[in-house]
């Protein structure tokens, strides 16, 4: 959904059951409201759609534009209406539409609807609420009210009153009722006036309601520096049925430092492992000793090598790499290089050790464990072992020395036609992380000769360290006998700097490298590239039609007056746009924006854009080049951002997620991820076609 806004959580308790507890989510430029169930999973939710295969409100009116909901006294959704007859974004809205007057039409209007339970009656409340009226008692009794406006609201006006008697009336209510929501409401205010006791807590983490336990864990927080009865209670919870429940309570014994809390969360981490949320919470907490924790993990979990442990391992080691010292870690790193057994995580942490360093900090390896990493090459020693060693090496800066010992050994591994697969390529990896320039010739036998891909692709991983001319003018030459993949990768090489850039779009005009290898992504970063010679010879090589736009407009001008099959026009659609393009979530690959909302565009604006793409670029799906500090280069759309990482997605749906520091240049594109010749492929009657189906007609 492309506009969704106003999500309300409905908690009316007029409406059937199952919309209890449900999401309502409006979305003016389709003109309906979806609806969604949500429902428990493991320490957090997860959203169903409640109504399979419809909408909970979809209007054939044109000018419904729903923007935010609210539950009312009544029980009932009431529904703001925005009300206009054009609510597109700017980048959508054609010169047409824009001087057509028809922009601002509805600016004076507003519509409210109000959805209730059919026989409930009309609206009768207006003018007759008047809460701050009624007396303390009826406002605790409000608290059960299965509507959820009236227990704010009168848990609002009860926090604002200073009678001393409210308190004590608070809390003989949560010791009594029977309503989950009434005790949540009530223990919150008893908290929030700072009048929580140790008996009311205990009988709160004893309740039947998972609910209500999993809220008396968060209000024990602030007594449990002062109330050994509440610890001691704690303690006894770690086989709570509710994972929500022992969820929070590992995020609460996280700020405990004593063997007790330790041994409860090992308890609790023990038991939910598999649910990423309870590794984060374990990892969070308070003076962790982060080794104590990796010893009790690698017991514990070593008989069994599951998807959670495997993850939580690589968080574990890389937690432990930012929170120790280098003595610290010196000491960890030799008991695992020295350990007389190989555990099946021991590849997992020296990875996290690997990943961590290159992120955080500069790796400080002792001669000792140096030795004992560069003994790991060699044929006998487990292939993920042996390479996450090497990655360990990398990290530390140990391939920098030409000299390195393990280089003389690497080149004879590369040329013994008798090692396996991945003992050629740790090799290869160590020949390109020293100066694969001294080794052409010998990486280019390797290329012509091998016929194992992932050989071949770990020879272009060291082709790609070369910073000298010696590895591009090694591609050109190597470029007829590489396989669709490799050359893809290979394009990623030459697209490393704007020398190598420069290479390949001369290797492009000299026939020796076709265009057909290029991405429309590796197209368009060449074409805006901020260097003049590289874009000036890219945009002479590789242009669209963008100086014969207007040529190619009257040429298709003729498609509008043709009648279009909407059925032909989706099988248009599938071969030429469904790439890059979804039309309501179907029928494509989300990496540009769904189509839907072009139904309610003319065809005309609908085919401007289809010719000419670089005029209008829709917000959010801009083309962006990203450079990482290691060199390595991105394109696509930014489908994700955080405060420390950033997520692109290339066009194959494929996303790589860095962190902030890690991204060296990030540009975006003048120019559009669509093609600019795509009416090439398409005739004036597919055209027609097209249209219609993106019409709707």
């Amino acid at each position: 959904m492309t506009s969704a806004c106003g999500i309300h959580w409905y908690q009316g308790g007029d409406f059937p059951e199952t919309y209890q507890n449900s999401i309502f989510t409006a979305e003016p430029v389709h003109n309906i409201i979806h609806v969604d169930a949500i429902h428990h999973k493991g320490a957090t939710f997860e959203s169903v759609e409640l109504l399979k295969g419809s909408e909970f409100l979809a209007s054939s009116d044109s000018w419904f534009r729903p923007v935010n909901h609210y539950t009312g006294p009544d029980g009932a959704l009431y529904i703001l209406d925005y009300h206009r007859k054009i609510i597109e974004h700017p980048e959508w809205l054609s010169d047409e539409v824009i001087n057509s007057g028809d922009l601002y039409l509805g600016i004076d209007q507003g519509r409210i609807y109000r959805i209730s339970v059919k026989g409930s009656g009309p609206m009768q409340f207006l003018d007759k609420i008047n809460l701050e009226a009624l007396n303390s008692d009826e406002l605790i009794r409000m608290l059960e009210h299965k509507n959820n406006w009236w227990r704010t609201h009168a848990q609002r006006l009860l926090m604002d009153r200073e009678d001393a008697v409210i308190i004590q009336k608070l809390k003989d209510f949560v010791l009594t009722t029977e309503s989950t929501t009434g005790k949540v409401h009530g223990m919150w205010l008893i908290q929030g006036k700072n009048s929580m006791n140790e008996s009311v807590i205990l009988s709160l983490l004893n309740d039947k309601s998972a609910e209500v336990r999993e809220n008396a864990l968060k209000i024990s927080e602030f007594h449990l520096s002062t109330n050994q009865n509440i610890l001691e209670k704690l303690f006894k919870m770690v086989s709570d049925p509710s994972e929500k429940v022992r969820f929070q309570l590992l995020l609460t014994l996280g700020e405990i430092e004593n063997k007790e809390a330790f041994e409860a969360r090992m308890n609790l981490l023990t038991k939910d492992l598999e649910d990423p949320w309870v590794q984060y919470a374990a990892l969070s907490a308070k003076n962790l000793d982060i080794i104590q924790l990796y010893q009790r993990s690698a017991k514990e979990f070593q008989a069994e090598e599951t998807p959670g442990r495997k993850t939580f391992f690589r968080k574990l080691s890389e937690t432990l790499v930012r929170s120790v010292t280098s003595h610290e870690l010196n000491k960890f790193l030799s008991d695992i290089l020295q350990s007389s057994k190989l555990h099946w995580f021991d590849p997992l942490v020296l990875e996290g050790i690997d990943k961590s360093q290159s992120r955080d900090k500069e790796l400080t390896i002792s001669n000792e464990n140096l030795q004992l990493l560069v003994s790991n090459f060699k044929k006998n020693t487990d292939a993920d072992f042996r390479s996450a060693s090497l990655n360990v090496l990398h990290a530390a800066g140990y391939f920098e020395k030409r000299d390195n010992p393990l280089l003389a050994n690497a080149i004879v591994s590369v040329k013994n036609n008798e090692l396996d697969p991945s003992t050629v390529i740790d090799a290869i990896r160590i020949i390109g992380w020293t100066n694969a320039s001294d080794h052409v010739d010998l990486l280019k036998s390797v290329m012509e000769n091998q016929t194992n891909q992932e050989v071949r692709l770990a020879v272009l991983d060291a082709i790609a360290e070369m910073i000298d001319s010696n590895g591009t003018d090694l591609l050109v030459s190597l470029w007829p006998g590489m396989l669709p993949g490799e050359r893809q990768k290979g394009v990623g090489i030459f697209l490393k700097d704007d020398t190598s850039r420069l290479v390949l779009l001369n290797a492009i005009e000299q026939k020796k490298i076709q265009t057909s290898s290029l991405s429309w992504s590796n197209t368009v970063s060449l074409l805006n590239s901020a260097n003049h010679e590289v874009r000036t010879q890219a945009r002479n090589l590789l242009q669209g039609n963008e100086l014969k736009a207007n040529d190619t407009w009257k040429q298709y001008e003729k498609a509008l007056e043709l009648s279009g099959s909407s059925e032909q026009g989706l099988t248009v659609f599938k071969n030429n746009c469904a790439v890059c393009h979804q039309i309501r979530g179907e029928n494509g690959t989300a990496f540009g924006p769904d189509l839907s909302t072009m139904g309610n565009r003319n065809k005309p604006s609908l085919l401007l854009d289809i010719l000419q793409p670089n005029k209008s670029i829709a917000d959010g799906y801009e083309l962006w080049t990203l450079e990482s500090t290691s060199g390595t280069l991105y394109s696509g759309v930014i489908s994700n951002q955080s405060p420390n990482t950033m997520t692109i997605k290339d066009a194959a749906g494929k996303e790589e997620t860095l962190d902030r520091h890690e991204i060296k240049n990030l540009k975006v594109s003048e120019i559009s991820a669509m093609p600019e010749n795509l009416h090439l492929q398409i005739n004036h009657q597919e055209m027609a076609d097209l249209l219609a189906y993106l019409k709707n007609e």
